[in-house]
């Protein structure tokens, strides 16, 4: 995490979370609604998405400021003793603001340059 910005703390984050994918609940199909290896593993991975997703807007409801962290595999491993074949591929950091702190501006672009309209045969 070092030198690394996420959120509105700007520094290491107080609490971070592990998501840590235990392959004995799904490489067995014992939660999972796949057809194949490839549906059953993205599945999978939505899920994992739509967990931490959960987290951070609870956070948000609380005024906690959140971010979305994916890890070296191999370092978080080694630090969270995470034997193979199971995995972390995605922590969330929470804490609150730090005031004062460099923040990037950011600007958007009007809803004119980011929208088209098509139609069925072309453009009207």
């Amino acid at each position: 995490m070092r030198g690394v910005y996420y959120g509105g703390f700007h520094e290491d984050p107080p609490l971070i979370i592990a998501i840590v994918l235990d392959s004995g609940c799904w490489k067995e199909n014992k939660y999972i609604c796949g057809k194949d290896k490839k549906s059953e593993l993205i599945d999978v991975y939505e899920s994992i998405g739509i967990a931490a997703l959960n987290m951070i807007y609870e956070a948000h409801d609380l005024d906690i400021d959140s971010c979305l962290l994916t890890p070296s595999q191999k370092d978080v491993s080694e630090i969270l003793k995470i034997k193979k074949p199971d995995i972390c591929p995605l922590m969330a950091g929470f804490g609150y603001e730090k005031k004062g702190a460099f923040q990037k501006e950011r600007e958007r672009k009007p809803l004119s340059e980011l929208v088209s309209y098509e139609y069925m045969g072309g453009k009207k």
